[in-house]
């Protein structure tokens, strides 16, 4: 099932245009990442690091298949140890 993620493999550049919300102030930036597979292709990991308006940033996600519940489940690290619940519907990305 982590075929499906075959498309994020590899180093990624990322740039960053963070609108200003009435969450946050307006920020650019940019970062590097790299998305690869682990443990036999059971997981997908990315690692990234990222310097959004002088502030250094990092951090690790980790996407895998749960055969019981059948989904796909995503665990997210970061340095900072405060962001919201990341959530996202990855059906509009594979037109399911």
């Amino acid at each position: 099932m982590m075929e499906k993620f075959e498309f994020l493999l590899g180093d990624w550049n990322l740039e960053y245009r963070i609108p200003k919300s009435p969450l946050s102030e307006a920020a650019t930036g940019s970062g590097s990442g790299i998305f690869r597979r682990a443990l036999d292709g059971r997981f997908v990991y990315f690692d990234y690091v990222s310097l959004v308006n002088e502030e250094r940033g990092s951090a690790h996600g980790v996407f895998g298949w749960d055969g019981k519940s059948e989904i796909h489940r995503y665990w997210w690290f970061e340095n900072s140890g405060s962001f919201l619940t990341a959530t996202t519907l990855w059906l509009l990305l594979w037109g399911v």
